[in-house]
């Protein structure tokens, strides 16, 4: 499977990445911008974009089947995560993984 991993440079979502590219497995990761992309970790490809512009959003899905969400806490997160969910589900993707996250 292509993954497609949201939220992957935070705490969760690296340890994410890192089991998914042990296993071999092909793995994108969002990040909104180059300099977080360079720092992923090897065998990880990183897609600059952001979930509050759709003009972003056939470079950040197309090329993968599987999503892991993660969405930090913010006044978009909503939107964002039901952004990811319609494009996967337009796109077809084979697996969604939704983790949800609560700052009290």
């Amino acid at each position: 499977m292509n993954h497609l991993v949201l939220g992957g440079t935070g705490t969760v979502g690296s340890a994410v990445v890192q089991g998914l590219l042990a296993k071999g497995q092909t793995v994108r990761v969002l990040t909104r911008s180059e300099e977080k992309s360079k720092a992923l970790p090897a065998g990880a490809t990183g897609v600059v974009g952001d979930l509050t512009n759709p003009l972003t959003y056939d470079a950040i899905f197309k090329g993968s089947d599987s999503l892991f969400l993660l969405t930090a806490n913010s006044i978009t997160e909503t939107f964002e995560a039901l952004s990811a969910l319609h494009e996967a589900k337009k796109l077809k993707y084979k697996k969604i993984v939704y983790l949800s996250v609560h700052n009290p």
